[in-house]
């Protein structure tokens, strides 16, 4: 399962869509608020990775997921924002950042790989932490591959 947050309804439901084109399920949320609500539910369980939009009402994706990591330290996440990445901030809040408009391929990519690192952990020929050369995929700890060895400690 993977959760989508955007505000833009036709976004969110071509994302959940393509998740579940990809054979996986999928979980829209069209606001930040309500996924804090749902995240803090006895009934939420963990997602394979969470895909946020960065600009939203009332709370961004960045301190979305901040509120989430707090509860969920492990969890993985994919930023897709309109707005070009600012480097650092990117890097502290999310496993990639994918600027929209995104590659059909890069999207397909990304989940198989979050579900392989769930899944059988890291392999090195679909992930690496560092990002094998792709500037989007940020060295982010466990965040990458969640308690996996080679993704604990990682030189910048």
């Amino acid at each position: 399962m993977f959760h989508v947050i955007d505000d833009n309804e036709p976004l969110l439901e071509f994302l959940t869509a393509f998740i579940e084109d990809s054979s996986y399920q999928a979980q829209g949320f069209s606001s930040p608020v309500d996924y804090l609500e749902y995240v803090k539910s006895p009934g939420f369980t963990p997602p394979l990775a969470i895909f946020s939009d960065v600009q939203m009402p009332k709370i961004n994706g960045y301190e979305m997921l901040q509120k989430v990591r707090e509860l969920y330290p492990s969890i993985r996440s994919a930023v897709i924002s309109a707005y070009p990445s600012t480097g650092s901030v990117d890097r502290d809040h999310s496993c990639v950042y994918l600027e929209k408009p995104v590659s059909m391929e890069s999207l397909e990519r990304l989940i198989r790989t979050f579900a392989s690192c769930v899944e059988n952990g890291p392999d090195p020929k679909l992930y690496e932490c560092k990002g094998s050369g792709d500037p989007t995929i940020f060295a982010l700890d466990q965040w990458c591959c969640p308690h996996a060895a080679r993704c604990k400690k990682h030189e910048a």
